[in-house]
C-alpha cells in the first residue's frame, strides 16, 4: 500500500498550533468506528507525524478546499460528469454518522473531500483528520450547533465543487 508522511502541527488559528499525532490519530480513529470514510489506514511514526495511505498513488485525483484549476486533466473533465446532488447525499449520510457519533467534522470548508479514481468511480471522505480546537480540549458541542455547523460544511462543499467544475468547463 503506497503512503506518505504527513506532519501534524498545524497554524489554523481554529485549531490548536500544535496538534500531536496522537491526538491526530485518536480523532481518525473516532472517524473509522462511526463508520465515516476518511484514509483506509494511518499511523503514528513520531510524536509529530504520522504515515497514511496515499489516496493518489493509483493516479486519483482529490478535489476540495485545496483543488488547482491550471492545467485541466481527463480526471478533472471527469468532475463535469458527476451529479453535485448525489455529492450532496453522499455528505449528508456522512453528517448523519458524525451527528449519530457526536462528532464535530473538521473546519467548514474542509470537512468533506471528493476523490475521483481513474476510472471514474468517485467517493466522499473525510481526509483532514485534525480535530477542532474544541473537540481537543474535551468540550462538547451541543447537538444542534454541531448539526448547523455540518449543514454548512456541506454547503460550503457544494460550492467549491462547483467553481471548480466552472473552471474546468471553461478550459
Amino acid at each position: 500500500i503506497p503512503m506518505f508522511v504527513k506532519m501534524t502541527t498545524d497554524q489554523d488559528p481554529e485549531k490548536l498550533e500544535e496538534v500531536s499525532a496522537q491526538q491526530y490519530f485518536e480523532y481518525w480513529l473516532r472517524l473509522k468506528n462511526a463508520g465515516i470514510p476518511t484514509v483506509p489506514t494511518m499511523r503514528i511514526i513520531s510524536e509529530n507525524e504520522i504515515i497514511m495511505t496515499d489516496l493518489t498513488a493509483d493516479g486519483s485525483h482529490i478535489y476540495g478546499k485545496h483543488t488547482r484549476t491550471g492545467k485541466v486533466t481527463l480526471e478533472d473533465r471527469k468532475l463535469l460528469d458527476i451529479d453535485l446532488d448525489e455529492v450532496k447525499l453522499k455528505c449528508q449520510e456522512i453528517v448523519k454518522a458524525a451527528n449519530d457519533a457526536e462528532i464535530l467534522l473538521p473546519g467548514d470548508d474542509d470537512a468533506f473531500t471528493l476523490i475521483i479514481s481513474p476510472n471514474g468511480e468517485w467517493k466522499i471522505i473525510v481526509l483532514d483528520t485534525t480535530p477542532r480546537f474544541h473537540e481537543l480540549l474535551g468540550e462538547s458541542t451541543s447537538p444542534e450547533l454541531r448539526s448547523d455547523l455540518h449543514e454548512k460544511s456541506v454547503h460550503r462543499f457544494i460550492e467549491i465543487l462547483g467553481k471548480i467544475r466552472e473552471n474546468v468547463s471553461r478550459l
